[in-house]
């Protein structure tokens, strides 16, 4: 009997293991699946629709955020390190956490703010229904789950 259920272990780990990952591709397709498969990039500039003229200063607008929030996000990193190494009473570290993040969303307003800036007439109320959308579904990659709309 003992030979028998060692025999199976194998098996049932190996179960396991496939629901573990099928698991993970769905929620991964999930993830994807709110903005139609593609990153908020590709999403905005498929659903507004720019010309070349808004298309090039959105590829500008996009590289300065993703070079400025690349920033940002090692501060948020550092600070992460420096407060899970004081402890959760350091309140000069949990400042200097908070006060990263706070960085991170001010630089996501202007960004929207400044895409905002460069769509036309209806563009604009597009744009503004988009960012909703984008608000309500992503934490801009802090991980956890998103709120329900």
């Amino acid at each position: 009997m003992k030979n028998s259920a060692i025999k199976r272990w194998p098996w049932i780990v190996a179960i396991l293991i496939l629901i573990n990952v099928g698991s993970l591709v769905v929620f991964w397709i999930n993830e994807r699946h709110h903005m139609g498969g593609s990153q908020p990039k590709e999403f905005i500039a498929r659903e507004l629709r720019f010309d070349e003229g808004q298309t090039e200063a959105f590829e500008i607008i996009v590289k300065k955020h993703q070079d400025q929030s690349a920033e940002i996000r090692l501060e948020i990193t550092e600070a992460k390190k420096a407060y899970y190494k004081a402890g959760p009473t350091d309140s000069l570290a949990l400042f200097s956490l908070t006060k990263a993040y706070g960085k991170l969303e001010i630089l996501n307003y202007e960004h929207f703010q400044e895409i905002r800036s460069i769509c036309k007439g209806d563009q604009k109320q597009t744009f503004d229904q988009l960012l909703q959308k984008i608000i309500a579904g992503s934490n801009f990659g802090m991980g956890g789950q998103r709120p329900k709309p």
